[in-house]
């Protein structure tokens, strides 16, 4: 006889995006940080000052994918119809991995993607999320992403 347990998958995972705010502020400072350094870096173009640009670009590129991810669960789980992700990819959008402690406790952690397949991934849960909005996007994209 299978046991079937009654856990809304919301009371596991943080969910971090609510408001449209929750989203857009963020990405907005990321990208008022990237002004700044690119500022900094015309006024005087230096080893430094290139390297601090990099570093405010990606962490605005990574951000924004952290928050687009955050937003994909949020509306999957809002929606009441979390069942059409598998808990992987649930676990993939909050950003964490789970393991065992040496007493057998688990222990949970952020997870590091690799930029490429987090782009990929994204693309697929936003697809699959929002599916009926992006049925009228082109099936490639400049960058081969095949459509979901």
């Amino acid at each position: 006889m299978a046991v079937q347990l009654k856990v809304r998958v919301g009371d596991i995972l943080e969910i971090r995006v609510l408001t449209s705010g929750d989203f857009l502020n963020p990405i907005i400072e990321f990208a008022s940080d990237v002004r700044s350094v690119e500022k900094d870096l015309k006024e005087k173009d230096t080893q430094p000052r290139r390297r601090a640009y990099v570093r405010a670009l990606f962490a605005m590129i990574e951000g924004s994918m952290y928050f687009l991810k955050q937003t994909c669960l949020s509306f999957s789980l809002r929606s009441g119809n979390p069942g059409h992700l598998s808990v992987g990819e649930l676990a993939i959008l909050d950003e964490r991995t789970f393991d065992l402690s040496p007493n057998g406790t688990v222990t949970d952690q952020p997870k590091f993607l690799r930029i490429v397949a987090n782009v990929r991934f994204l693309h697929i849960m936003l697809g699959r999320v929002f599916q009926r909005l992006c049925r009228k996007l082109p099936k490639t994209g400049k960058f081969g992403l095949a459509s979901p």
